[in-house]
């Protein structure tokens, strides 16, 4: 009895009942706590961060505002998405390797590029298209179309795009923006 007890106690104390939500409430008075016995027993789920959902039946994920860098390209395009890979890139010394001298470890947040591989067969370099944004890359030709959410921000005017014909790829590199790089150098 003392385990359920403790277990109430830790529910009350992480989620505290208010005035309105006290009748809610299920104690359990059997000698055997288990995940249902903690919390509400209506089932009821809160919104996240205590925010209301608006528009009442709209099943919008996403406000108008948080998708304006990705509005203009076209999801109904039916030319196949091309192969791509994403990959961190950063620039390391002899003393950030062996020494260990260096703030650089090897996570993607010590990386200062990020390199978007997009494999491009039967295509040449002069049907290309490329637009960069800070937080969305597009390529199109006429046989493929890739609309790519960035992981990272990045900085689209230090950015650079090679194309390696003999394997088909277009390599683009784009210098990554973040609050706190200046920690990393």
């Amino acid at each position: 009895m003392e385990g359920v007890s403790q277990l109430k106690a830790l529910s009350d104390l992480l989620n505290p009942p208010e005035e309105d939500d006290k009748e809610e409430l299920d104690v359990h008075h059997s000698p055997y706590a288990t995940p249902g016995s903690i919390g509400h027993a209506s089932g009821k789920e809160d919104h996240p961060a205590g925010k209301e959902h608006s528009g009442g039946a709209s099943k919008a994920i996403w406000e108008a505002g948080e998708t304006s860098d990705c509005q203009h390209y076209v999801y109904s395009d039916t030319r196949p998405e091309p192969e791509y890979e994403i990959v961190f890139k950063q620039a390391v010394s002899a003393e950030d390797v062996f020494l260990g001298l260096g703030r650089k470890n090897p996570t993607s947040a010590c990386c200062q590029e990020l390199v978007v591989k997009v494999k491009l067969p039967n295509e040449n370099f002069k049907d290309v298209e490329l637009d960069v944004t800070e937080t969305f890359l597009e390529c199109r030709t006429p046989r493929h179309r890739l609309g790519l959410h960035l992981p990272q921000p990045v900085d689209s005017s230090q950015s650079k795009a090679k194309w390696l014909s003999d394997l088909e790829l277009l390599e683009v590199t784009l210098k990554m923006k973040r609050e706190y790089d200046f920690l990393n150098r």
